[in-house]
């Protein structure tokens, strides 16, 4: 990339999440509209709105043509890569929105003064950047950008937000897309997390212009635009302390009649149900009993194996009353290919826990020989896509070198991960193979319809910085509005495990919230429960080696089994 003039910085300092899909502006001029059963809709604007004394916003400009010199006081901004010029923006929400507001859309509006047809781009700050000080070469006093002009991974994220051009001057607005919408959905959870945006254009040589937030005429200084609404049970962002926030009995569970949590989903605040990768067993438990399962349902017949067969169920995500589960698709120990080891069905949950109907209603086995085909992708990665067909070789009946825990493909996580464009996405974690050191996770577009027959569709790769640990299970957190990933080795060492929290959104790091080193001896971690109303999760353990009077648990019998968990909170 060229940098030969300035840049300009866009930062909007809330406490929610940036959510642009296209939506009407506000009523009238009001600042702040509120619909009768619907969303409230917030403008931030300096000396408009939410109030006439609003003085949130903060943008300045950095200029590779004059590296030491400080615009934060400018009236009008530019950006041109060309010219080497980028802007920073951020707007402060904290005082006007919630916490715990579920963030919906969110526009950005721009006076332009100059115009130009090109292409310019939103991307998230990641440095507290400051208004008065910022320059080309560094974001504060003393403290230089990794590179000049921000452009370094530790200064700016490089997934796009947003885009627009204005091929004429006057007044812009345009969306946010889903990253954007899940960034602001984190500010407003998390208010200090908010750095506001860089505005760039990345292959541009037409200069844009666009009017300050010092500019006089107050109606046409930069304004953000939020719409959000009130969460509910389930549907919570906030970081706790609500009166209606639920603390989880801390007492560990021992669960009866199976060895392992390989997967766990809630069925209501007090109920989860388990799967476990030594048959198709669905068991519904009460979480910190110490008791044999309430209810059990073999789902064996229903995805065309018999009982004695092993699926090696792995992960499993809710959305709604559908409950996908995915099995391994990995080869068993020795690198045989065993077809039964590759299934992604789903089941209809019905009723009251403990006495639910679960029915499956569908099933695939081509999941993985979907994925190693670059056609069936909305994004294709095609070093990735080698990698995993690499580690699966589905031609090859045999191979001890893809056993699951050596170099073969291994799927240990499915989580929801929902987005305004696409509400029912699905992303695959992999236990096996790594993308260099980082843990790959791809997402799954059209779930339904693979279960009714149809190839399996595939949005992109996503490649995560877990300290080359791998993913062990993974849970879509509507409290956090954020993932929580479990991640643990490869193999079966006893460690290290530890519980990430992520954004989400592709090009963010995971977030380090503990290492868990609590657990039975010769077990592991597995997977994450996400219950309604809390931002404490239920954290099941793998115990199928675990010793029970001499004898691993899986060689014991039915009525000998156990396995148990801890709550872990996460702010």
């Amino acid at each position: 990339m060229l940098h030969t003039r300035s840049i300009r910085l866009l930062s909007f300092v809330a406490g929610g999440a940036l959510a642009f899909v296209p939506f009407g502006c506000e009523d009238g001029d009001d600042a702040v509209t509120a619909r009768a059963g619907g969303p409230v809709i917030v403008s931030f604007q300096d000396g408009q709105s939410p109030t006439s004394s609003y003085a949130g916003t903060r943008d300045t400009m950095l200029d590779g043509d004059s590296p030491s010199t400080k615009n934060g006081g400018d009236t009008s901004l530019s950006v041109e890569e060309a010219t080497e010029v980028v802007s920073l923006l951020s707007w402060d929400l904290s005082a006007s929105i919630p916490t715990t507001a579920v963030v919906e859309a969110v526009t950005v509006t721009l006076e332009i003064s100059d115009k130009s047809p090109e292409t310019f781009s939103l991307y998230e700050a990641r440095r507290a950047w400051n208004e008065a000080n910022a320059t080309w070469n560094a974001w504060t006093t003393g403290s230089s950008w990794q590179t000049a002009g921000g452009y370094g991974t530790g200064d700016r994220g490089t997934v796009a937000l947003g885009s627009f051009s204005a091929a004429e001057t006057g007044s812009v607005t345009f969306s946010l897309n889903a990253a954007g919408v899940a960034l602001v959905q984190q500010w407003v959870a998390n208010p200090t997390s908010n750095r506001g945006f860089f505005l760039d254009g990345a292959g541009t040589s037409n200069r844009l212009e666009f009017r300050a937030s010092e500019y006089g005429t107050k109606a046409r200084r930069p304004k953000l635009t939020v719409t959000w609404h009130e969460a509910d049970a389930g549907d919570t962002t906030g970081d706790g302390g609500d009166p209606g926030e639920v603390v989880l009995d801390p007492t560990p569970g021992n669960y009866k009649q199976s060895c392992d949590g390989s997967f766990g989903v809630a069925l209501d605040g007090s109920y989860f149900l388990d799967g476990n990768d030594e048959d198709q067993g669905l068991r519904v438990y009460r979480r910190g009993a110490d008791a044999n399962a309430a209810r059990s349902v073999d789902v064996s017949a229903s995805i065309s194996l018999s009982t004695s067969d092993e699926a090696d169920l792995e992960d499993a995500a809710r959305i709604g009353d559908r409950i996908y589960i995915v099995s391994s698709h990995g080869r068993d120990k020795s690198g045989n290919l065993e077809r039964m080891r590759y299934r992604f069905f789903a089941v209809d949950v019905a009723g009251t826990a403990p006495n639910v109907s679960l029915t499956t209603v569908g099933y695939t086995s081509k999941l993985l020989d979907d994925m190693v085909k670059s056609a069936n992708w909305l994004t294709p990665n095609a070093s990735v896509i080698a990698t995993l067909a690499t580690a699966a070789n589905l031609s090859k009946a045999t191979d001890a070198n893809l056993a699951p825990k050596v170099n073969g493909s291994n799927i240990e996580g499915l989580a929801w991960l929902p987005t305004a464009q696409r509400p029912k996405q699905l992303v695959v974690g992999f236990r096996n193979p790594l993308q260099g050191t980082d843990a790959i996770l791809v997402t799954l577009l059209n779930a339904d319809a693979v279960l009714g027959g149809a190839v399996a569709q595939f949005g992109e790769a996503i490649l995560l910085d877990l300290g080359g640990l791998r993913v062990r299970g993974m849970s879509w957190s509507p409290v956090h509005a954020a993932m929580l990933i479990l991640a643990g080795p490869k193999d079966g060492a006893a460690g290290p495990f530890r519980l990430y929290k992520w954004s989400g959104v592709a090009g963010q790091a995971p977030v380090l919230v503990q290492n868990i080193t609590s657990f039975p001896t010769d077990s592991g971690p597995e997977a994450i429960v996400v219950y309604p109303d809390t931002h404490d999760v239920q954290v099941v353990f793998d115990q199928g080696e675990h010793l029970i009077s001499g004898t691993i648990c899986k060689d014991k019998s039915v009525s000998s089994r156990y396995f148990s968990d801890v709550i872990v909170h996460v702010p």
